[in-house]
């Protein structure tokens, strides 16, 4: 569980430096809220009009990314993929994920019984499907 903290410049929990990475990372970013979990921090924010959340590890080192995402901004390997496999499941989330090696396709659908994520390399190959 995370705990979220309302205004960071007056949070001595989020340390400078780690407010300084995160502002390095993603200068001019909006809305920005902070949360903490014991290995780790979650930043929520707006960025070149994108909503975004991110994550940074204890030493401000940025971990990943996920970019809020329509059904168009999906390539059309992964739209294919989840009409034939899913065609009863609403899609209910879509990210783009970046992390310091790669960018993916993070999708949830929802079915009747069962919520399910995929994930997606840039082509629109099947990357991981949990049980």
């Amino acid at each position: 569980m995370f705990q979220v903290i309302s205004d960071p410049e007056d949070e001595p929990e989020i340390p400078s430096d780690i407010r300084e990475s995160f502002k390095t990372k993603y200068k001019g970013a909006k809305k920005v809220e902070w949360a903490i979990k014991e290995d780790r921090y979650k930043v929520n924010f707006e960025f070149d009009g994108n909503n975004m959340f991110t994550f940074l590890d204890r030493h401000g080192d940025w971990m990943k990314s996920f970019t809020k995402l329509e059904k168009t901004d999906l390539p059309e390997a992964v739209i294919n993929y989840l009409d034939t496999e899913y065609p009863d499941y609403q899609l209910t989330k879509l990210y783009l994920k970046e992390t310091p090696h790669s960018k993916s396709y993070t999708v949830a659908v929802k079915g009747k019984d069962e919520y399910v994520w995929l994930e997606f390399n840039k082509d629109g190959v099947l990357l991981i499907n949990p049980a």
